[in-house]
């Protein structure tokens, strides 16, 4: 049996998000952004930061590493002007499978693989938008074994 035995069908807002970007392998890319990202980050000061969100992502037409796109952000309570390097967007509305990993982000990478073989086995369809990690927690306030992180797969409505 793999990290989860089900999921949860969740209906996510609109929601703006400022982020970096980088490409390539999903796990070296992110262990690269977000420490880069905080970094950066005091212009805006955490304290304006309503979500934390890692995106995922496939540039269609490509393939292989150069494929990946990740994107480490963060939702802010109101807008500002974004510090040199941070870009925005908005992720539309949409429907997910809501997954919730407890523990290391080491797990993260198996977790989406597990979260992806229970959708295929169930036969629940994806939807072209990026994948997220909503981390709901961070290391700075809780041990390591008790991090919750949140993750989402797009999936059309049902």
């Amino acid at each position: 049996m793999g990290t989860f035995a089900n999921f949860d069908r969740v209906l996510r807002p609109a929601t703006h998000v400022i982020f970096i970007e980088g490409r390539g392998d999903f796990p070296q890319t992110a262990g690269a952004l977000w420490p880069a990202f905080w970094n950066h980050f005091p212009a805006i000061g955490r304290e304006a930061v309503t979500q934390t969100l890692g995106l995922s992502g496939m540039e269609p037409g490509k393939s292989g590493d150069e494929a990946k796109i990740y994107q480490a952000g963060v939702v802010l309570k109101s807008p500002m002007q974004l510090p040199p390097g941070f870009r925005e967007r908005t992720i539309p509305e949409g429907q997910y499978a809501s997954f919730l990993l407890r523990g290391t982000y080491a797990k993260i990478g198996t977790a989406f693989a597990d979260a992806f073989q229970l959708l295929a086995d169930r036969r629940v369809r994806l939807r072209p938008e990026f994948c997220i990690e909503h981390y709901l927690n961070s290391p700075a306030q809780v041990p390591e074994d008790k991090l919750l992180t949140e993750i989402l797969l797009p999936i059309e409505m049902q």
